[in-house]
């Protein structure tokens, strides 16, 4: 019986747009992409004898964390206190397949907005990073492969696993 054994190996993130010098490939250190997480409710019933995590059917707010080493003040340029600020982030990914060797492609494509910039304190011995924050995510899509996973939008509501709308009975109720 074979499997695979697929490690995330390499990463690069463009920053707003893709254009060439908004690449981190050569700064990023890390990256948390968006969770899929439902929503919960813990409900005690009044005869029960104990509780039960209801999901409430709506995804919690994804977020995307990033780290560069050093200073960019390109992604600093992208946080706009008040304003929409929606760009695009595009990040490639590198997941090798321990097994057979095979190189697959990872790709995550989030519209947000940077919400937070935190630059670490100077110090001689190590060279400055900054975090940040996407967040106010109106859309993403995880692919692998090539092939879509996670499809999310914020308007109209939309959540695809593998390819398939799975709101499309209650959107279609919903008239939306």
């Amino acid at each position: 019986m074979s499997g695979s054994l697929l490690i995330w190996q390499e990463a690069n993130l463009y920053a707003g747009d893709n254009g060439p010098n908004n690449s981190k490939h050569l700064s990023l250190t890390n990256i948390k992409i968006v969770a899929a997480k439902e929503v919960t409710h813990t409900h005690s019933p009044g005869g029960g004898a104990g509780q039960i995590k209801l999901g409430m059917g709506i995804l919690e707010a994804p977020e995307v964390s990033f780290k560069l080493i050093g200073i960019d003040p390109q992604t600093m340029g992208l946080f706009r206190f008040g304003d929409s600020g929606l760009q695009y982030y595009t990040l490639y990914g590198v997941v090798r397949d321990k097994l057979t060797g095979a190189a697959i492609e990872r790709k995550l494509v989030v519209r947000g907005r940077i919400t937070s910039v935190e630059e670490s304190e100077f110090t001689r011995e190590r060279p400055s990073e900054q975090d940040h924050m996407i967040s106010e995510i109106m859309s993403f899509s995880l692919i692998h492969d090539r092939r879509e996973i996670w499809g999310y939008e914020f308007s109209p509501p939309r959540w695809r696993v593998n390819g398939v709308d799975t709101r499309s009975a209650e959107n279609a109720i919903l008239r939306i």
